[in-house]
């Protein structure tokens, strides 16, 4: 549950900083996600 719970957090961090950089850090997200 913890690692879900973190992951949800990395991801929603990452969207977070995608849309602060211009969508430009998306693709590279992508790829690392499952």
């Amino acid at each position: 549950m913890k690692s879900q719970t973190a992951l949800k957090v990395a991801a929603a961090s990452a969207v977070d900083a995608a849309r602060l950089t211009g969508i430009r850090e998306i693709p590279e997200t992508v790829e690392m996600s499952p």
